[in-house]
């Protein structure tokens, strides 16, 4: 299992999180492109399939309606700076339902409602009865009313750069912490910001690693385990 687990993730250690592009014919004038998550969260899928986990907990929800474009890079490509624009725009919950696991997505903005219903309506499948929309609704909050057990708790809250963001999604882990499967999965989005440790994961890393958690894998997403 360990093999197997370690055979998946390894190939995105190998993955740039960033890297420079050219946008001039002078050479002079660069941009950052940003790996998208879609490679990562198919990674994290397959890493919590193996282990036979269910229920995923997720914190920041739809911002953008998952168009078709976006759903078939993810379903045919490994390649992180290939994929269409939308496949940035929070859809890790559809993701997961998708692949059959049992969501529980919350947001506090109320349009991430409609933007998850119309992801079904455009990709044309019916709203799945695994998808349970928590919204509006504060994600520590949730943590705190939670009653089931987490298997992953995949963190995209509060977006880098807003208040406390550092410190909310560590508060998050602290809150769930006791309601985590004796196994789980910790999936953390935007952690490719290297400055001034400006990543959602900035505080909330180096804690898990004090805490003895094991990296799977480090990019636009890392996934920690608790065990392996």
């Amino acid at each position: 299992m360990k093999d197997k687990i370690l055979e998946i993730t390894n190939e995105f250690n190998k993955i740039p999180k960033k890297y420079w592009a050219t946008l001039s014919l002078t050479g002079e004038d660069h941009d950052i492109r940003r790996s998208k998550p879609g490679p990562y969260l198919k990674a994290a899928t397959q890493v919590a399939k193996l282990l036979g986990m269910k229920t995923v907990v997720e914190i920041g929800a739809t911002r953008l309606a998952l168009a078709n474009q976006c759903l078939n890079y993810y379903e045919n490509s490994l390649d992180p700076f290939l994929s269409p624009p939308c496949c940035a725009d929070g859809h890790g919950g559809i993701i997961w339902t998708l692949e059959g696991f049992d969501v529980h997505s919350v947001d506090i903005d109320p349009n991430c409602k409609t933007q998850a219903m119309w992801s079904f309506e455009n990709i044309r499948r019916p709203f799945p009865d695994n998808l349970h929309l928590n919204i509006p609704k504060d994600g520590i909050e949730f943590l705190q009313e939670f009653q089931g057990t987490i298997d992953v708790l995949f963190l995209d809250g509060w977006d880098t750069g807003t208040h406390l963001y550092r410190e909310k999604h560590l508060e998050c882990f602290e809150v769930a912490k006791p309601k985590l499967a004796d196994t789980h999965l910790i999936l953390i989005d935007d952690t490719d910001f290297d400055i001034e440790d400006t990543g959602k994961d900035a505080y909330l890393s180096p804690h898990l690693l004090s805490l003895g958690y094991i990296l799977l894998f480090d990019g636009r997403q890392k996934l920690y385990i608790n065990k392996l």
